[in-house]
């Protein structure tokens, strides 16, 4: 999701784009490549706020790689 300089708020519009394009098909997570910094931490506050509203079951930084979150979808 972050690459080639983008904006917060261009990486958080592809995040929801791509969690409403999953729960839509028969998947049951996804993963989001959100690299390290402060896109890594706005997406992780707006996973926070999805999981809070039960929008998505729940998400975790993936194991060995912090710049990669897995989401479990609804």
């Amino acid at each position: 999701m972050a690459h080639h300089g983008e904006r917060v708020s261009e990486a958080l519009e592809k995040m929801q784009k791509e969690i409403d394009g999953a729960r839509k098909g028969v998947a049951e997570s996804i993963r989001l490549v959100v690299g390290s910094g402060l896109i890594r931490d706005e997406v992780l506050l707006v996973l926070r706020d999805l999981q809070f509203r039960a929008d998505i079951k729940s998400f975790e930084s993936e194991s060995g790689n912090a710049g990669a979150v897995l989401v479990r979808l609804k």
